[in-house]
Formats: structure tokens, C-alpha cells, sequence
């Protein structure tokens, strides 16, 4: 789990670095130290995991990592935000004819709310890089073999099956979401998308077994479908489990433009709830290749 996490942070500092997106003065250092710190960790977390049942130390060094790798998660997500923000109000601003009395106000009000921010996120971002950096030190202390080479995360391939005894307290994130389907799936020639989304290790397949296997939910549908999508992504494999959820039975099919043809055929007129499970893929263009309507 370590693992997923600090690869997910990875991710997110890579697209700050490349995203337009930077808020601080030295936004440049602060994601090249965090970024170093976490590659620094990631190197020896495949030894970690490993030997944290049998070496308390190890685990309580894990939990420590992971704590701070949330905290970094919050702090990015409202970096992200932060900026968004500022450069749609400029936009805006930008876009209006003020009165030049106005313009000073609001150009005033503005730029102090941008340094307050600045000064907020760094602060934060400062304090974690402090924390995140005394982790990566305490390692050596370990001795922890280095993993060679880049390793591919091996994603475990999930089913809507669940055990209802295993799980406590998601009632309410449970009928958030089923209220979500049934309202939104009422209304007719309208596909709707709802996207659980998260950091790994947090329940979101969970929460959408919950909702997929709820009665009210098994009784709205005309048909429901789970597909593990995972990593590489694979079209043609994605529209052939629909197609065969669809039919109950195998497909021998080869042809993407094939499949999607039986797939809307079968679906014309029907209420149908896919889930698409363990999404890694960030590259929307991607999706385009798979239409169902």
C-alpha cells in the first residue's frame, strides 16, 4: 500500500512540475526536494513492505511514511486548487471593463488574497518537506535492499463480490452513492458518470461493491456489469468483458469496432449500471475508443 501511495504523490509532483499550475516563488525547489525525498523511499519500499510484520520498526517507519504522504496528498490537492482558482479570477478580471476606482480594489483585494496563499501552502509545504525529509534519513538506519531497476506494480484484479460482515461504517458513504444512481440513471437518454476517486487503500472499490450489490440498485437496473479495467489498458479487452457480461458468454471477437457494435445493440433501450474498477489511466483520449451509447 506504502508503495501505491508514494507512486501516486510521484505522479501529482509530476504533473506540477509540468502543469502551469505554480503558486509559490520557489515552487520549483519545493516539488524537486519533495520529489527527491520520495524517490529516495520508493527505492527501498519493496524491502520494507516485506519485513514489517516481523520487524515492528519497519512498520511503525511505513505508517509514518504514510501519514505524510496523506498530508502531502491535502496540500498538493489544494495547491492545485489554489492556483485554479486565482488564474480563473483573472481571467475574469481580465475579460471585464472596470472603473479604474474599482480595477485598484479589486486588483488590491486580489493580490492580497494570492499572498496570503502563497504564504499559507509554503508554510505547509515547508513543514512536510521537513517531515518527509527525516524519513527518507531514518531509512538508512534499516539497511534496506534497494530494488533494481523499475519495478511495475502488479494490480490485483477485483470482482463486485463482498462480505457484507467485513465492513463498518460506510452506511452513509453507501446511500450517498446509490441515491447518486438512482437519480441520476432516471432520467432517460442520458448517460451519467459518477467517479469515486482517491488515493489507494482508501475503500473506493468498497464503496462501489456496496452500492453495486445494494437491492434497491439490483432492482433499478435492467442490467449490471463490474470490469476490472487495471494497468496497461486494454480497449479491446474492456469492450469484450462488458460484451460477455452482457451476453453470459464468451466472446471471440477481435475486432474493437465488432464488439461495440453488439455491445450498443444490446443495450438500446435498456437501464444498464457499469462499473469500471482500478482506473490508472489519466489520458481521456483514451476512454474516447471505447464508446457504449
Amino acid at each position: 500500500m506504502a508503495e501505491s501511495l508514494v507512486s501516486t504523490i510521484l505522479g501529482q509532483l509530476a504533473s506540477l512540475a509540468t502543469e502551469e499550475v505554480k503558486l509559490l516563488a520557489s515552487a520549483d525547489k519545493a516539488v524537486g526536494k519533495l520529489t527527491s525525498n520520495f524517490r529516495a523511499v520508493q527505492a527501498v519500499l519493496e524491502d520494507a513492505e516485506s519485513r514489517q510484520m516481523k520487524e515492528k520498526s519497519v512498520g511503525d517507519w511505513l505508517d509514518k511514511l504514510k501519514d505524510v504522504s496523506y498530508d502531502i496528498d491535502d496540500v498538493l490537492d489544494e495547491w492545485i486548487t489554489a492556483c485554479r482558482k486565482l488564474q480563473m479570477k483573472e481571467a475574469e478580471n481580465a475579460s471585464k471593463l472596470w472603473k479604474k476606482v474599482c480595477s485598484c480594489i479589486s486588483s488590491n483585494c486580489f493580490c492580497c488574497k494570492k499572498v496570503f496563499l502563497r504564504h499559507e501552502i509554503a508554510i505547509k509545504i515547508k513543514d512536510l518537506n521537513e517531515r518527509l525529509g527525516d524519513i527518507a534519513k531514518e531509512k538508512d538506519g534499516f539497511n534496506f535492499s534497494l530494488t533494481t531497476g523499475t519495478r511495475q506494480l502488479e494490480h490485483e484484479v477485483t470482482t463486485s463480490l463482498i462480505n457484507l460482515r467485513e465492513v463498518y461504517g460506510r452506511d452513509q458513504d453507501r446511500n450517498t452513492l446509490k441515491n447518486y444512481l438512482l437519480a441520476e440513471s432516471s432520467q432517460e437518454s442520458i448517460i451519467s458518470t459518477i467517479s469515486i476517486i482517491g488515493m489507494g487503500g482508501i475503500g473506493k472499490t468498497t464503496l462501489a461493491r456496496l452500492a453495486f450489490n445494494d437491492d434497491e440498485v439490483k432492482t433499478h437496473f435492467d442490467k449490471k456489469i463490474w470490469v476490472c479495467v487495471s494497468d496497461p489498458f486494454d480497449e479491446i479487452r474492456i469492450a469484450k468483458a462488458i460484451l460477455e457480461s452482457l451476453l453470459g458468454g464468451k466472446k471471440d471477437a477481435d475486432e474493437l469496432e465488432t464488439v461495440l457494435n453488439e455491445i450498443r445493440e444490446f443495450i438500446k433501450e435498456k437501464k444498464i449500471l457499469l462499473v469500471l474498477d482500478d482506473v490508472w489511466l489519466e489520458d481521456f483520449r483514451k476512454w474516447e475508443q471505447v464508446p457504449i451509447s
